[in-house]
């Protein structure tokens, strides 16, 4: 019988050694996103006042994210095992491909129509991609999403991404 570290009895779910891959994934993937965020704030701080307030606040953001990822992975309750991670089958290889190809060809669409035109039909094509169910959250969060973008790069920072300002400005 192979070597397998004793886990904590609250773990005691994890039956296959793939459930305790994961988390050993998630909390190094969680890890190395935060280690890399250090330099690239530091790298973000050579550029002038307002071009530098996007990047670090996406930083931010990721580092957050990845906080989150390392703590659940060690919440029994909230550990991400039976979410379809670690899995090895062909739809399950298919879903990241077809979702970073959508997101590929959405940016490139955004060239020839409106920016906010192309993210609205990627939204929608990304609803059976990923298997979404609960598609009234997800519309919301979209729509918050791209106003924030708006209000981030056409309001904030003067970035043309679509013709569409509002009045006064």
């Amino acid at each position: 019988m192979p070597f397998r570290p004793s886990l904590h009895p609250a773990f005691s779910f994890l039956e296959n050694r793939t459930d305790l891959a994961v988390l050993w994934v998630n909390r190094i993937t969680g890890a190395a996103l935060i280690a890399l965020a250090i330099p690239f704030w530091r790298l973000s701080g050579d550029y002038p006042e307002m071009a530098r307030l996007f990047p670090r606040f996406m930083l931010v953001v990721i580092a957050m994210l990845a906080a989150v990822m390392i703590v659940r992975s060690f919440i029994p309750a909230l550990a991400p095992v039976n979410e379809g991670e670690g899995e090895r089958s062909r739809a399950a290889l298919l879903r990241p491909l077809a979702t970073f190809g959508l997101l590929l060809a959405a940016i490139a669409a955004s060239r020839y129509v409106d920016f906010f035109a192309a993210m609205f039909v990627l939204a929608a094509l990304l609803v059976p991609v990923l298997g979404i169910r609960k598609w009234v959250p997800y519309a919301i969060g979209c729509l918050i999403l791209m106003l924030f973008v708006y209000v981030l790069f056409v309001i904030f920072l003067n970035v043309p991404l679509t013709s569409l300002r509002p009045p006064g400005f």
